[in-house]
């Protein structure tokens, strides 16, 4: 099960390190991860914290969730020294109703002893760029979820006009993108159908562009 796709089913629970080059993509994730809380109590049951210390860590997963099933508890950094030992050794006991996200700005060092304890238990998320092949898959598979007829082929041929690092690529007017993509001549909006123009410019410009997740 891909890391979105537990996301999805509330499954998650424990601490979770998100790191990798792919920032658009972890951006997606942890606001997946925010956005699945209760939204009327989401203020009351989301912690972020911008310095890893462990006992204030230890004490926003301890807090009870306010009129919810759960909180989730957001660390911009990873901890250091004897706050490193202390969390590591708190992570297992970390209570059910509890999410904990390391979120990561790059790629985090695995030599840390927080991170090989993360990895070992499959807890370390890795978002790694797209292939180009795995970006013509996505597009393909987002193609079919919003019911627009779109090929292997012209998903290919998108790919290779946008990049697979399509959240950093900007392509010109949708009708130039489908035509493109399409081999089809330039003509007034829309090229194909209102749908398919949509879906190919939001694809160009990464509107949505979840990604496959590597779990280390």
């Amino acid at each position: 099960m891909t890391f979105f796709k537990s996301i999805k089913t509330g499954s998650l629970k424990g601490a979770y390190a998100l790191h990798g080059e792919e920032e658009f993509v972890k951006e997606s994730a942890l606001k997946s991860l925010t956005s699945s809380l209760d939204e009327a109590t989401r203020d009351l049951n989301l912690q972020v914290l911008e310095k890893a210390e462990a006992d204030d860590i230890i004490s926003a997963c301890e807090t009870l969730p306010f009129f919810g099933e759960r909180r989730v508890v957001v660390c911009k950094t990873l901890p250091a020294d004897s706050d490193a030992r202390k969390l590591t050794s708190y992570l297992p006991g970390i209570p059910d109703y509890t999410l904990l996200i390391f979120f990561i700005r790059g790629k985090a060092n695995e030599k840390l002893g927080i991170v090989k304890a993360l990895k070992a238990e499959n807890r370390l998320v890795d978002f790694s760029p797209f292939r180009d092949y795995e970006a013509a898959k996505w597009v393909y598979q987002q193609g079919k979820r919003l019911n627009v007829a779109i090929s292997e082929a012209v998903a290919r041929h998108i790919v290779s006009l946008a990049g697979a690092d399509i959240a950093t690529t900007s392509l010109p007017r949708p009708r130039t993108t489908l035509a493109a993509a399409t081999n089809l001549p330039e003509r007034p909006y829309p090229p194909a159908s209102p749908a398919a123009s949509r879906y190919a410019y939001s694809t160009c410009r990464t509107i949505y562009y979840p990604a496959r997740l590597r779990t280390a």
